[in-house]
């Protein structure tokens, strides 16, 4: 039995041709949340009981900041700032068995301090917006779908948009301003929380016509 040690627990960011590790990688986590819903019965005197709902995860690190890397704190600043969806693996070894996961995320934060005496240091937070890939674990491999992403920026109006890119594609997640929709078979939806999708056209009709500024990101394959 062999220990995983913390430099062996990598953080990486896809960039143009493959991951790279996030140049103030010094520590990084990825924490799971699942919500609970509460399922006891009125009247019942006993304990409560729940039900799992909805998985969340973030992705967190800091460090020290190194500006001669393939993926630097420059990268990270444009990409916080442009509200852009990254590309993300989580990996850590034993250097016999790898594990591994990979997703879709964004920046929600982005700190980097300079302190006298000490070197300059980065701290960030991604949030998952996608499923989490299952990646390969226990020494195997395990074949992963390649998901695409879309943005679509509103200019007011719409109730209907078009995106070339996802036509003929499986979409698998719609998000409005970072909201999650449900997509659903009506045409058009029967509430503000759902999207149709056609994919055949490249088409998505929303509940209600989006305001300037809106923006809408696809997930699909």
């Amino acid at each position: 039995m062999s220990v995983v040690h913390g430099k062996d627990v990598i953080l990486s960011v896809y960039k143009v041709d493959g991951y790279y590790p996030i140049a103030c990688n010094t520590t990084c986590s990825l924490v799971v949340s699942v919500e609970e819903l509460e399922s006891t019965f009125l009247g019942n005197a006993g304990s409560k009981s729940f039900i799992p709902n909805k998985v969340s995860a973030n992705l967190t690190g800091s460090g020290a900041i190194f500006l001669d890397r393939t993926l630097t704190i420059d990268d990270m600043y444009t990409l916080a700032t442009t509200r852009s969806i990254i590309q993300w693996q989580f990996s850590l070894t034993d250097n016999v068995t790898t594990f591994t996961k990979s997703g879709y995320g964004f920046i929600t934060s982005l700190s980097i301090t300079g302190d006298v005496g000490s070197a300059a240091s980065c701290d960030y937070t991604i949030r998952v917006t996608s499923n989490i890939d299952t990646g390969s674990g226990g020494g195997g491999g395990g074949g992963t779908t390649t998901v695409n992403y879309a943005q679509y920026i509103s200019v007011g109006g719409e109730s209907t948009i078009s995106i070339i890119a996802i036509t003929g594609k499986t979409v698998v997640d719609v998000e409005l301003n970072g909201f999650g929709l449900l997509i659903t078979g009506t045409n058009p939806p029967s509430g503000f929380q759902y999207v149709y999708v056609n994919a055949g056209t490249g088409e998505l009709v929303f509940y209600s016509p989006l305001n300037a500024g809106d923006y809408v990101i696809v997930l699909y394959y």
